[in-house]
């Protein structure tokens, strides 16, 4: 069930994010080209200190080289800055746009549920779906461009540069990059249920204290106050728990995950100590094996935790993944034509009704109301008044029989012309 709500969260995510293909082209491309870019400098610098190492001692014609070095570091630092530019201000453009997009969907969809559908859900937790979607895209559209697929192309990149230097470095590096990703997929699994559950619990937390604000006269009138503040304390406490316990899951790995970097550290500059002995590398080789290794530090340690924050992300957009994948129970049947109101005569032709299946309220009923005429429905509470008049309107389909409005099935006609053509004064 998990996996098909994350499938359907990416089909709902692309079909709102294609609509702009030009920025997604910008932005993917301009991720792939400016990662790179920022590789350069240390490329450079390597030469920089191979020029120093040879040099034999201060002259002209050896600053001269040093300086033009320093400039082409120069150039390539302002190609990256417009890169970036660029890339960010077209972003800007994009995901506000796509969030807007999906704000719009999810508020037309969960309009076309039916009242039921309401009666059984917190307003405030329904709200604070569709809050939590559209931002759930933001964090992971961030999370997939500015950082899994940077640290892909960085990992790459190096790996394929220090692989020149040496394959025992690249070997090295990708066996801990291997190690350490598994690592992080096996311990995020086995993190996100709870993650789950935690975005469960906020939600319905919000969703109590939106209630509870709504119906704050009939707390006070029926004495329900500490009734409902210890009812929120309990909910307030469960998120307190689950917020403790998943924070305390992401430190253990943390933990973790500095020693291994430790241990890179280590093997790497043990492994080029090694090798410079041998008279394999030069000054500048380490320069770069330094630089290098502390970027790969930098993206596996915030890695850890962006793995993390994305399966947080996708727990919050599931909540509302779940509502889309959800089917209306009262829709228009395939070519329903417009309801055409002439004279306005109803006719309830032997109707009966079920709550949830379960609960009887109506059992053959059967009325014509001619046009023109005035009725009154008269009974005790929780006989069917106020069902008759939603099953006028369609709020609820009839579980048997048939309604009529000048001899057009109300069921055949599309729900916005019934509206169209009756009023209801609730």
């Amino acid at each position: 069930m998990q996996k098909n709500l994350s499938r359907q969260t990416y089909k709902i995510f692309w079909q709102h994010a294609k609509r702009y293909p030009f920025a997604l082209f910008v932005i993917i491309s301009g991720v792939l080209l400016g990662t790179l870019v920022n590789l350069m400098p240390a490329l450079f610098y390597k030469e920089f200190f191979d020029v120093l190492q040879t040099a034999g001692g201060p002259s002209a014609a050896v600053a001269d080289e040093l300086v033009s070095i320093l400039f082409k570091i120069l150039g390539i630092f302002l190609t990256s800055w417009v890169i970036w530019r660029v890339l960010l201000f077209v972003n800007n453009y994009f995901q506000p746009r796509v969030m807007r997009d999906l704000m719009d969907t999810c508020f037309a969809y969960l309009h076309k549920h039916s009242p039921s559908y309401f009666h059984n859900n917190f307003v405030g937790s329904l709200v604070k779906r569709v809050n939590k979607f559209s931002r759930s895209f933001e964090g992971i559209a961030d999370l997939i461009t500015f950082d899994f697929l940077r640290v892909a192309i960085d990992i790459v990149a190096i790996t394929i540069v220090l692989g020149f230097q040496n394959v025992k470095f690249a070997a090295v590096l990708v066996v801990w990059v291997v190690i350490l990703m598994f690592l992080n997929y096996v311990w995020s699994m086995y993190k996100l249920p709870y993650d789950t559950k935690r975005s469960e619990q906020d939600s319905k937390k919000t969703g109590i204290l939106a209630d509870s604000i709504t119906n704050h006269d009939n707390i006070k009138l029926f004495n329900g106050y500490e009734r409902e503040k210890a009812y929120f304390g309990e909910a307030t406490e469960r998120l307190r728990y689950l917020n403790t316990f998943t924070w305390n899951l992401g430190q253990y790995f943390e933990t973790f995950q500095v020693l291994m970097m430790f241990f890179l550290e280590f093997g790497m500059m043990y492994l080029a100590v090694i090798l410079w002995k041998d008279g394999l590398l030069t000054l500048g080789d380490f320069v770069l094996i330094q630089t290098y290794v502390l970027a790969i530090f930098h993206k596996m340690w915030n890695f850890g935790r962006h793995i993390r924050n994305y399966y947080e992300h996708m727990a919050d957009a599931k909540e509302m993944t779940e509502i889309f994948v959800e089917s209306h129970a009262i829709v228009d049947v395939k070519n329903a034509k417009e309801l055409c109101v002439e004279k306005g005569k109803i006719v309830f032709d032997s109707v009966s009704f079920s709550y949830n299946k379960t609960r009887r309220v109506i059992r053959n009923f059967n009325l014509t109301i001619k046009p023109g005429e005035r009725i009154a429905l008269v009974g005790h509470s929780g006989a069917g008044k106020s069902t008759i008049v939603k099953l006028l309107l369609r709020s609820h389909d009839v579980s048997s029989g048939k309604i009529f409005i000048d001899g057009q099935k109300i069921s055949h006609v599309t729900l916005e012309s019934l509206w169209q053509n009756v009023s209801y004064v609730p």
